[in-house]
């Protein structure tokens, strides 16, 4: 569940931007798709957080 937004999905992967020098973490984006299908949306991974299974 996107946090921000409300809406629910399944996670399809995360992409983590890294500087070259240092291998420092810059962000984490969450790459998310309504269950059964739709458009996909992307978002901070700390905004993401596992929803329950009521709807």
């Amino acid at each position: 569940m996107d946090d921000r937004t409300g809406c629910k999905g399944e996670l399809q992967g995360v992409i983590e931007e890294r500087t070259k020098k240092g291998d420092r973490l810059i962000s984490r984006t969450a790459y998310m798709r309504p269950r059964g299908g739709g458009v996909e949306w992307e978002a901070p991974l700390n905004r993401i957080r596992l929803a329950d299974d009521n709807g």
